[in-house]
Order: C-alpha cells, then structure tokens, then sequence
C-alpha cells in the first residue's frame, strides 16, 4: 500500500508531537525508561516516513521497538477511509449504507438482524400506521445513514406507557413519533426494538448491548475471509460500545471465541489494559464467548449474501437465542482492531484483498 504523508512541516509536526508527548510521555517514560524527548523525536519520525500520526505512536504502541519494526503495516486512520471510499462508491451498496435497506436485505435472505419497526423520512412515517406491538418495550433510535453510534437514543418504556430518554426527557408514543417525523426533515431515522445481551454477557456490560466487530473480506475468487474480531463493551452509563467513546475492548480469539486482555485508549491514544470490567467486576481475559461458531458463520454469510463489496466490517450482537446482526460498515474504523489485537492491518488479509481489488481495477490483472 502506498504511504501517505502528513500534511505540515517538520516544524508543525514536532509541535503535535510535544503537545502529545505532554499528555502521555511520562507514563510511557514510567513504562518503558524511554525518556519524553526521545518519545517526540520518534514521532516526528514515523510522521514523515509512514504518515502516522502522534497519536498512532501511542495507541499503537510504537514506542516499543517490536512495533516500530512493523510500523510500515500500520496504517493512519484517514488512510483507511481513503482506500475503503475508493473500493466502495456509496451508490453501489445501499444495502450496506442505509439501515432501512439493510434490515430489507437481511430479511431477504433470512439472515437474523435488528429489525426496523419505523422509518422517519420528509416528515412521513413508514409504515404510516405504528405497528400493534409498538408499546411493548423500550426502544432505540439512530439515523438511517449514521456513523460511529453518533445521535442514538434508548428510549425505556416506563409502567405509565411513556418513553424515558437517557437525559431524562419524557415523550408518550405520539409525541415520540411526531418528533421522529419533524427531525426526519434533515435526516431519515429508524425506530428499533432494544434487544438484550445474552445473559453471558451481562457481566461486561451496565445495561448497553455489547457487539463484536467482525472485520470481513471476499476475494477476487470469491473465497470469504475474516480476520481481527474484538468485542466491545459499554462502560458507565453509556447507551453505545464505541470504542472512541471511551468503552472497551478485547481481542477475540478466532478458533475458541475465547476474550483477550481488555483494553481502554484515552483520546490522547494512551491504551491501558483492563483486567476486570470497571462497572460489574467481571475478569475479561479467558471468557468464551457463547454461539462463538454460530457468529463467524452469520459473519461470512452477511459478507457473501449482503453486498459483494472487498472489504467490510459487521457489528453483530449475542444474544440468549444466537447472533443477530446489529450493522454493517463500509468505512469502518479499522484502528480498534489493529490497537486490540496489537496487529498492523497491513499484515491481516486486509492488505491483501485490497491490492487485489486495487489491481483489478486499474487493469493489471
């Protein structure tokens, strides 16, 4: 893959450095011996050679020499968009992009996914009459085409029929539709049942679902890969499991579904490992994952059936009754697999289904 370089001078990129090396350099000093000047210098380095930034030293952890070694693998985050948007225009895979159409297409198919009781768009609803069994449980609410867990909402059904919102806002049914339809003016909205982690994985959670992100890949023969799954996990009083949002995360095993350490990053970069989940108590490291099988196969057939795009990620819940797909992503993050599992993505099969793809494309094989 080709390099991208950092816009700025060394000047302005040693600035980003100290300001970083700031906020984090003396605990990595405390870690490694390895003095703060030092730790600035490197990143000053890298920037210029690899295009990574003062943050990617940190969370990659590439103070250490093993990583820095590879540090030609890892890749920025932006350059990870860049080379997903040139693999997948967005008018090519609605039924990846929008939820409305990927609720469609799974149950097209058959395969298990939240599903989509209404949509909101131009101030109309749809179906325009609420269904029957609307009321009977607490909801959640996002846009139809959103990103990184931005604008979604639990909403709990409280024993007087009104919905609660996590800041507290009290709505009954009518007054939460309408104002679905009058938001749905800028952007389309789903309304969607709240679902419940299996009773396994309560004990890394306070209440929000937790997910694994199944990163997945198809070849130019057609041959479905997957590769650096992680769960994430919700912490505090959170209603995502963003990772940047400051939640956790650990590596899954492949073969044994079985969890590594946990970790949290700072939005400095700064990873720590997490024994035990802060909210519940419960040790991370060792636990199995339950329907571990059930899962990677609901993975590679939502990459097979859902969208013949290279690359993509699926963000898939467990709960008591099996996986269920929760959504899947074209320009996914893709930092949280190589911090998690503390691998470059240019090593996974990542790389090499985009050189493929890349290849292709330009008319070179």
């Amino acid at each position: 893959m080709s390099v991208i370089h950092p816009r700025g001078r060394p000047v302005r990129l040693l600035a980003l450095a100290l300001r970083q090396t700031r906020h984090c350099g003396t605990e990595i000093r405390r870690r490694t011996g390895k003095p703060s000047a030092l730790q600035a210098a490197e990143q000053v380095w890298l920037a210029l050679r690899f295009g990574l930034s003062s943050k990617d030293y940190y969370q990659y952890r590439l103070y250490l020499r093993e990583n820095r070694r590879r540090a030609g693998a890892f890749l920025h985050q932006e350059r990870i968009l860049e080379l997903l948007a040139a693999l997948h225009p967005e008018q090519a895979y609605p039924q990846i992009w929008d939820k409305r159409d990927f609720f469609e297409a799974c149950a097209r198919r058959g395969l298990p996914a939240i599903p989509v009781l209404l949509s909101f768009s131009g101030g109309q609803t749809d179906p325009q009459e609420p269904p029957a069994d609307l009321g009977a449980g607490d909801l959640c609410s996002k846009p139809a085409r959103g990103f990184y867990g931005s604008e979604v909402k639990l909403w709990r059904r409280r024993t007087d029929g009104r919905y609660e919102s996590d800041s507290g806002a009290l709505r009954t049914t009518a007054e939460l539709l309408d104002a679905f339809r009058q938001a749905s003016r800028n952007q389309p909205y789903v309304l969607q049942p709240r679902i419940s982690n299996h009773p396994a994985l309560a004990r890394f959670s306070s209440g929000a679902l937790c997910t694994v992100r199944m990163h997945t890949g198809r070849r130019r023969d057609g041959t479905i890969e997957s590769y650096l799954p992680v769960l994430k996990m919700p912490a505090g009083t959170t209603t995502v499991d963003n990772f940047h949002a400051g939640n956790l995360a650990a590596p899954v095993e492949m073969k044994s579904g079985r969890l590594g350490f946990g970790l949290h990053r700072d939005r400095w970069g700064m990873v720590t490992g997490v024994e035990r989940h802060p909210d519940t108590g419960a040790r991370i490291a060792g636990f199995e994952l339950p329907h571990w099988s059930a899962l990677q196969s609901l993975a590679r057939r939502a990459q097979a059936e859902l969208t013949d795009a290279p690359l993509a990620a699926f963000d898939i819940a467990i709960t008591r009754e099996g996986p269920v797909l929760v959504e899947g992503n074209l320009l996914f993050g893709a930092e949280i697999g190589q911090v998690v599992h503390d691998t470059p993505i240019g090593e996974s099969p990542f790389a090499a289904i985009y050189e493929e793809y890349s290849q292709w494309q330009a008319g070179k094989v």
